[in-house]
């Protein structure tokens, strides 16, 4: 039985110690081999398990193995989960999954085996302390024998001591098998009598000890175990003399070190417990150990990577946030002060550019070591992704961290950076937000300074800017930054509709082409619906246009698709859809559309796509590509808000479009104001001398509507004309 134990242990161990070599080696081929070795071990553990289970007749022991395999249970699926995210490359996670929760189910599995050897060794001596008892009523009964029953007693006694002695031969085999499979197993074991005296050690205590049992057999177990809390390098209490006074089984905590008799020090795991006759007498006690100097080497090593940088070797931002939360509870229950700052630094993406990656990568270690050298031991220094980092102030006042942070943002702007015979600068804005008993979450502290960071940016960079609530630059910057974090939220979670609004051609006839803009919509918690002019400049600020754009052009071809209606443009409605400037200059993007029509099915022709004249303008070459593909497949463009450059007519020359929908601005003034009148009737003019339709969009009253009808554009929009309504209302 104890060799079958010494297998399960030893495998398990050795399946961790293959786990910890997996996540630390980045060869997949040797990762390879030792998940055969992982899986090797575990059918060890298995065969050997099974072998235990045959065996074990007790109740405790049963109950034991039920124990064990309910755990192994649990931690197996766990070592699995650990194996799946390495080879699937999730490196950090399965560091993360290994040390918080594989190496502790494994250790209670280690636990219960332990239990099992206790047993067994309880059992033995509890056989033993029965056999003496035995004999000595037995002397006793023959000395009480009368003259008249010597014959009798004498058979009788022959009778009992040859049976003793029978019994004495089995007891001396099953010790003498006891003793060669505690001198056998990994774990080190020493036994002590009630006094503390050391009886037995086996081979691995003498090791990891350095005493042999010859020269302290018989003496207290303090004489040759030294055991310390190595976080409070204090000595702990000797763990017999603990379990016999507390009379339950006693552990180690996380931090505790053997030093042996050469001074060498190991870390351990210990068990001591109490060694019990039939009574309940306490005969002595046993303590187990183990050195877990490189299991507990490479849980710190993993444990230093999941919350460090591997670049720089500063703290990452999970270890960041964790000293941020801690500060602001401080803050809270002590009334402290701390100074938040976040840095971004200026112009790393042309270092980037220009000298690449490994330069880019040796710039943020020279800078953090830098800057690491301009703070206190007290003070955190963080990457917290990218070009940005994080420094928290212990116990600073506003006074003292706009001075850090000018000295910071100083030193980086006079940092010179070489790389391969060039000079590069940098600059940084700096964010600073002061932690007091007010300040909120950590995720409100850190949008707070994220905003005021971003507000130097906007206003020149490498610059700095405290975070004031009033401020109405870091307002707008808080406000975009939330309807960023909305959107996204939004898109992921299709919280976005799609309504139209009808174009009407003026002076209609039933052969008049039909035509409708979508439009886009956000759905609040409430489901109210939300314009785009709230949502659209955070979009284009956080470069989201691009996703909102792609998630409308899905959707309406899925609703067109859906329409009962045939898809011609004599039949139907044409559809237009407005895009960015940033879809446009996305090389992708036009693949996208391709392969939109491809999955709806949904006739090109049905598709108007409307940009803005000044995007068309300042991406010129890229927009007229764009456009004469997109109208290869039969597609049609239109220009919108159509006038506002000074070179309108100039650029419409050169811009394939079929129609131009004039600025609003000149619309809603048309009433009032000649000179408006006047660009509408240019406008509308040269257009149709060109072959383009117009559109005058804003129309918003019938006086407008009276006065566009005077110009002869070809449509107008507006709600005077039509409110938006459902898109799927358009059939």
């Amino acid at each position: 039985k104890a060799r079958m134990l010494t297998t399960m242990r030893s495998s398990a161990r050795e399946r961790s110690l293959c786990l910890f070599n997996m996540v630390s080696l980045d060869d997949p081929f040797e990762r390879d081999v030792w998940f055969l070795e992982f899986n090797k071990f575990g059918a060890r553990f298995a065969e050997a398990r099974i072998q235990l289970i045959n065996m074990s007749k007790l109740p405790q022991e049963t109950e034991i193995l039920e124990a064990q395999g309910k755990l192994s249970g649990i931690a197996i699926p766990i070592q699995n989960r650990v194996v799946d995210l390495i080879q699937s490359h999730q490196i950090e996670e399965a560091r993360k999954l290994l040390i918080e929760q594989a190496i502790p189910k494994q250790n209670d599995v280690f636990t219960e085996i332990s239990k099992y050897q206790h047993l067994l060794s309880d059992h033995i001596n509890t056989m033993v302390t029965a056999m003496n008892s035995e004999q000595k009523t037995v002397n006793k009964v023959i000395l009480s024998l009368g003259s008249g029953a010597i014959i009798i007693g004498i058979f009788m006694a022959i009778y009992i001591l040859r049976k003793l002695n029978a019994d004495a031969t089995q007891l001396y085999v099953e010790k003498e098998l006891a003793q060669v499979t505690l001198s056998s197993i990994g774990d080190a074991v020493i036994t002590t009598d009630a006094e503390h005296n050391i009886r037995f050690m086996n081979p691995e205590a003498e090791r990891l000890t350095g005493w042999p049992l010859s020269d302290c057999k018989n003496k207290p177990l303090t004489n040759i175990l030294n055991i310390i809390d190595n976080k409070k390098d204090k000595p702990i209490q000797n763990p017999i003399a603990l379990a016999i006074e507390q009379n339950k089984r006693v552990n180690s905590n996380l931090s505790t070190i053997l030093i042996d008799r050469s001074r060498n020090r190991h870390a351990i795991e210990h068990t001591a417990s109490t060694i019990l006759d039939q009574y309940g007498h306490v005969h002595g006690g046993v303590l187990v150990f183990r050195d877990v100097t490189e299991t507990r080497a490479l849980a710190e090593q993993l444990s230093h990577q999941a919350s460090h940088d591997a670049l720089t070797g500063l703290v990452n931002r999970r270890e960041f946030e964790v000293r941020l939360n801690q500060a602001i509870s401080n803050a809270h229950a002590e009334r402290s002060q701390y100074a938040l700052l976040y840095l971004d630094l200026d112009q790393f993406k042309i270092i980037n550019d220009m000298g690449g990656h490994i330069a880019g990568d040796e710039l943020l270690k020279q800078l953090a070591n830098m800057m690491k050298k301009m703070l206190r031991e007290s003070d955190s220094l963080a990457r917290l992704g990218g070009d940005e980092f994080g420094i928290l102030l212990d116990g600073c006042p506003i006074t003292k961290a706009r001075e850090i942070a000018e000295d910071v943002r100083d030193a980086v702007e006079k940092f010179q950076f070489y790389w391969e015979g060039k000079i590069y600068n940098v600059g940084v804005s700096i964010g600073i937000y002061m932690i007091n008993e007010d300040a909120g979450s950590t995720a409100d502290v850190m949008s707070a300074v994220d905003t005021a960071c971003y507000t130097a940016k906007d206003l020149g960079r490498n610059r700095i800017e405290v975070y004031q609530p009033g401020n109405n630059e870091q307002v707008k910057r808080r406000n975009e930054m939330y309807w960023s974090q909305r959107l996204n939220a939004a898109i992921k979670e299709n919280k976005l509709r799609l309504f139209g609004q009808e174009i009407q051609p003026i002076n209609g006839s039933p052969t008049d082409k039909r035509y409708v803009e979508v439009l886009l919509r956000l759905v609040d918690t409430g489901n109210q619906l939300i314009p785009p002019t709230m949502f659209m400049p955070a979009a284009e600020r956080f470069s989201l246009t691009n996703a909102l754009d792609k998630w409308v052009i899905t959707n309406t071809l899925h609703s067109i698709a859906a329409m009962d209606f045939d898809h011609t443009l004599d039949n139907g409605w044409q559809f237009g859809i407005n895009l960015s400037a940033q879809s446009i200059n996305t090389h992708e993007m036009i693949g996208f559309i391709i392969n939109a029509f491809d999955k709806t099915g949904v006739n090109p022709k049905l598709i108007r796509f409307e940009v803005t004249e000044s995007m068309a303008i300042s991406h010129l070459a890229i927009a007229r590509r764009f456009i004469t593909l997109l109208k290869g497949l039969g597609c049609q463009f239109a220009l919108d808000d159509f006038g506002k450059g000074l070179s309108s007519f100039t650029y419409l020359k050169h811009i394939p479009v079929d129609a131009i929908k004039i600025d609003g601005n000149f619309v809603k003034d048309i009433v009032d104001d000649k000179i408006s009148s006047a660009f509408i009737d240019a406008i509308n003019q040269i257009a149709h001398v060109m072959g383009i339709e117009t559109i005058a969009e804003y129309v918003e009253n019938e006086a407008i509507y009276n006065a566009i009808i005077k110009t002869k554009v070809n449509y107008v929009q507006g709600h005077y004309i039509s409110q938006p309504q459902p898109l799927t209302d358009f059939k």
